[in-house]
């Protein structure tokens, strides 16, 4: 917290943001060692980084990637759940770019939880309803073209352009290169040419 309002203060072109990240870097070296059981680690680490607003955790991930422990990352999963379940949508806020920002932000981690965990199902569902809620149907529509459901990501990607296209002309342009790639990938060049002319009367 400190650092995070300091940073927000100094003008020293970054320097100061690095000699603090470095300190906290031998901190977090010391949670890895620690005798803490696993998912406290993980909870620290993480709490750290969703309290970080100024890339000031920059060793975190390494540490998180270290942990193999599938069961401390299952329960790491259900907290992260629970509290997800608890921060409010941007229909209940003043502020829609920072609810959605706090939702993003801690969806990230209960989905990485969720597969090191072994919870693999229940990512994408995950992912739908979050992107029903923030907006963020790029995640959902790239998770999955990666997966290879090419179907499912054309209809997700379509579904959200329909969401959040007139209000977020940025992620509807992505979700509109990602449908035509998807066209192309399966023939479909009609929809392709149909895509370019809603772009340009857009």
């Amino acid at each position: 917290d400190k650092g995070n309002s300091y940073v927000e203060t100094c003008d020293d072109e970054g320097d100061s943001a690095l000699q603090i990240s470095e300190c906290l870097e031998i901190g977090f070296k010391a949670v890895q060692k620690c005798a803490w059981p696993n998912v406290r680690k993980i909870m620290f680490l993480i709490e750290a980084e969703l309290q970080d607003e100024c890339d000031l955790c920059g060793n975190t991930y390494e540490i998180l990637e270290s942990i193999r422990d599938t069961s401390a990352w299952s329960a790491a999963a259900d907290d992260l759940s629970d509290r997800l379940a608890h921060l409010p949508s941007s229909k209940n806020s003043n502020n829609e770019f920072s609810t959605n920002y706090r939702r993003d932000c801690m969806s990230k981690f209960l989905i990485s939880a969720l597969e090191k965990s072994g919870r693999n199902e229940e990512v994408f569902p995950l992912c739908r309803e979050e992107a029903k809620i923030t907006g963020s149907w790029v995640r959902y529509v790239e998770r999955l073209i990666g997966a290879k459901k090419y179907d499912e990501a054309r209809n997700a990607a379509e579904e959200g352009i329909q969401q959040v296209g007139k209000k977020y002309p940025g992620i509807a342009r992505t979700l509109r290169e990602h449908i035509a790639k998807l066209a192309e990938k399966s023939g479909d060049y009609d929809s392709i040419v149909f895509l370019r002319q809603e772009e340009f009367l857009a």
